[in-house]
C-alpha cells in the first residue's frame, strides 16, 4: 500500500510540475503565427520572406521577458532597413502576428563617381535589385551633392505624372542653381535652375512645348532650351 502511495504521490507531482510548466508556457506565448503580408513588389536582390520573417522573430525572441509585444517599437526596429518603407504590426482575431510591409520602390539611377545607385523617392540608397529598372530617371553630375535633397520635389512630381516620366530621361547638376535635363523627345537638352525644381507649371508648360515642337516645328528647331526666366521658353541653336 506504501508503495501505491508513493507512486500516486509522485504521479501527482509530476501533474502538478507539468501543469506549472504549460501554463507558463502559455503565457509567454505571445501570439499564434507570424503572418508576413507584402503590400507591393519586392524588386531586391536576396531578400526573401523567411529572411524578413527570420528577422521579425530574432527581434522578438530577444526580448523573451516582456510581457506582450511593443508594437511601436517593433515597427521602427523593422523599417531599420534601406529596403522597408513602412511596417504596420497588428494582431488579428485569432491572435496571429501580422506584419504589413510596404517595400521601398527605386524611382531615379544615381550615377556617382563611376558607381550607379538606386535611389526611392526619399533618396535613400537602396540594396542590390533583382533586375534594372525600366523607365528610371538617371542623375548624373551630382557626386555625393547634398543638393540632390532639393530635387526631391521635382522626382515625385515626374514620376506621378506619366507624360513628364515618359519625357524626360535624366537630370545633370552642371552647378550649384543649374541642372541640364535630358528630353526623349527630340533628344533635347533643358537648361534650368532651382527656381524650376519648385513650379509644376513650369514642368507642365515644358511638355506643352515639346510636344508642339516635335509635332509643329520638327525636332531640328531648337538643341536647348532655356527655362531660367520666368514665362520664357529661350530656344538655342
Amino acid at each position: 500500500m506504501t508503495i501505491f502511495r508513493y507512486m500516486f504521490f509522485s504521479l501527482s507531482i509530476l501533474l502538478l510540475l507539468w501543469s506549472l510548466i504549460n501554463i507558463d508556457y502559455n503565457e509567454k506565448r505571445l501570439f499564434n503565427n507570424l503572418k508576413i503580408n507584402t503590400m507591393n513588389q519586392n524588386s531586391f536582390e536576396g531578400v526573401k520572406i523567411n529572411y524578413i520573417e527570420n528577422k521579425i522573430l530574432e527581434i522578438i525572441n530577444s526580448n523573451k521577458e516582456a510581457a506582450d509585444i511593443n508594437i511601436p517599437l517593433l515597427e521602427d526596429l523593422i523599417i531599420d532597413n534601406n529596403y522597408i518603407k513602412k511596417a504596420e504590426v497588428y494582431l488579428d482575431t485569432n491572435d496571429d502576428l501580422n506584419v504589413d510591409i510596404i517595400f521601398r520602390e527605386p524611382v531615379v539611377k544615381l550615377v556617382d563617381q563611376g558607381r550607379i545607385f538606386y535611389l526611392d523617392s526619399d533618396g535613400v540608397k537602396l540594396p542590390k535589385l533583382r533586375a534594372p529598372t525600366e523607365n528610371t530617371l538617371v542623375l548624373t553630375g551630382f557626386n555625393g551633392s547634398k543638393i540632390l535633397i532639393e530635387i526631391d520635389g521635382m522626382i515625385n512630381e515626374i514620376k506621378k505624372n506619366k507624360h513628364l516620366t515618359d519625357i524626360f530621361g535624366g537630370v545633370h547638376l552642371i552647378s550649384d542653381n543649374l541642372f541640364l535635363l535630358s528630353s526623349k523627345v527630340c533628344d533635347l537638352g533643358i537648361i534650368i535652375n532651382n527656381n524650376f525644381l519648385s513650379d509644376s507649371n513650369k514642368l507642365q508648360q515644358v511638355e506643352m512645348f515639346l510636344i508642339y515642337m516635335s509635332e509643329k516645328l520638327g525636332c531640328d528647331y531648337c538643341k536647348e532650351i532655356d527655362l531660367r526666366f520666368d514665362n520664357q521658353i529661350i530656344c538655342i541653336n
